[in-house]
């Protein structure tokens, strides 16, 4: 059985959007919202790049951590009370993107940029009209 560790993962992906859009990352677990874009984790952009990113404390009980990366209009109510996400973009790979814990037991982790919707050498977008 694996025991519960702690680690400092840096999400960070490049990636083009439109005025008012932002790229988020969902995955398996509370602190990515378990696959509810309104629950995702908003990522930050670096200055004038298309870089995206948050480091984040995630608590690991599994060997991996899949996740994927949306781009998303994000929409508050006025009394803040209620949030909703207009997802604009998707990645679509069959597969999810991983993260394992010997990734970061190696030279403290990987802090390389993923590219949105690259999987290989493929791009998998679904785009939500």
């Amino acid at each position: 059985m694996l025991k519960s560790v702690t680690y400092e993962v840096l999400f960070n992906v490049q990636g083009d959007t439109d005025a008012g859009e932002v790229i988020c990352v969902t995955g398996e677990c509370d602190e990515l919202g378990n696959w509810d874009p309104d629950k995702a984790l908003k990522l930050k952009k670096q200055g004038d790049t298309n870089v995206w990113s948050k480091q984040l404390r995630l608590r690991w009980l599994r060997q991996s951590l899949k996740y994927r990366y949306f781009i998303a209009h994000l929409f508050q109510s006025e009394d803040h009370e209620e949030k909703a996400t207009f997802v604009t973009l998707w990645e679509t790979s069959i597969k999810p993107r991983e993260i394992s814990i010997q990734d970061f037991q190696k030279e403290n982790g990987t802090n390389s940029a993923d590219v949105f919707g690259l999987n290989g050498e493929k791009y998998f977008l679904n785009q939500i009209m």
